[in-house]
């Protein structure tokens, strides 16, 4: 008769991080061997919707505070959670690929450079805020784009239109609505919740361009995360400043 014995349990260490917009108090663990793997099969991959599917499964493992979706918090926390996951995981010091755009002996260079974590921080933009005042008395309480929103919006925004253009722009009106938190008007206050998708469309088709631009000054100085890279090219000596900002900066 053969005894099979048990394996011992391995224990995992646990940590806090605050989130830099919902300031919500985070405890995670370390990714495992497996959820390594599956990000590194993603990255290979080249594939952003995968990746980004990959990471909000790692990260759902690796929460342990109750109650916290990955899919639902904004884009900037996601972004945070996956890099303190990553320092507590693997190691504080990630190393990039730079392509050094115009070098003057090789066309194709390219800088690899070391970027510690640790002197990551979140850029908050002064001219950022959520209440968008469109005329004297109506305006828009906007909501932070949860991760899948804020890339959808920004890959739009670089879209060849004229491959579909009815489609992708009626993509791009709808992620916007659906970040309209609340639309006023003195103190009358409507939430979006309460209005169909085609009524805030509509809301959104009626603005002027300068009422517009508001809604896309928005998304644009969204807080991220930033890093700024001072190197010089090996070929040509020509000093290169890069800056980093977002998830897929650091880590593909």
């Amino acid at each position: 008769m053969r005894i099979t014995m048990a394996l011992p349990k391995l224990t995992t260490p646990s940590f806090t991080t605050t989130l830099p917009d919902t300031k919500t108090v985070v405890e995670f663990r370390p990714w495992l061997v497996g959820d390594k793997k599956a990000l590194l099969i993603a990255m290979q991959a080249d594939d952003k919707d995968q990746l980004r599917r990959t990471i909000f499964d790692v990260l759902g493992k690796c929460i342990l505070t109750p109650g916290v979706d990955v899919g639902k918090l904004p884009a900037v926390d996601v972004s945070w959670l996956m890099m303190h996951v990553r320092m507590r995981s693997d190691s504080d010091v990630i190393e990039l690929a730079l392509q050094i755009k115009d070098c003057t002996q090789k066309p194709d260079c390219v800088r690899r450079v070391k970027v510690d974590l640790n002197e990551v921080v979140v850029k908050f933009h002064p001219d950022h805020t959520s209440k968008i005042a469109l005329t004297d008395t109506i305006g828009l309480k906007m909501r932070a784009p949860t991760l899948n929103e804020a890339q959808t919006y920004f890959a739009l925004a670089d879209t060849d239109k004229s491959a579909d253009p009815e489609g992708i722009v009626q993509l791009y009106f709808d992620v916007i609505a659906m970040c309209i938190g609340s639309v006023f008007d003195g103190d009358e206050v409507t939430m979006a919740s309460d209005v169909s998708p085609a009524d805030l469309r509509d809301f959104i088709s009626s603005m002027t361009d300068q009422q517009f631009s508001k809604i896309e000054t928005f998304f644009k100085t969204m807080p991220a995360l930033h890093h700024k890279i001072e190197t010089v090219c090996k070929d040509c000596g020509r000093k290169i400043e890069y800056e980093l900002n977002g998830l897929t900066d650091f880590f593909g």
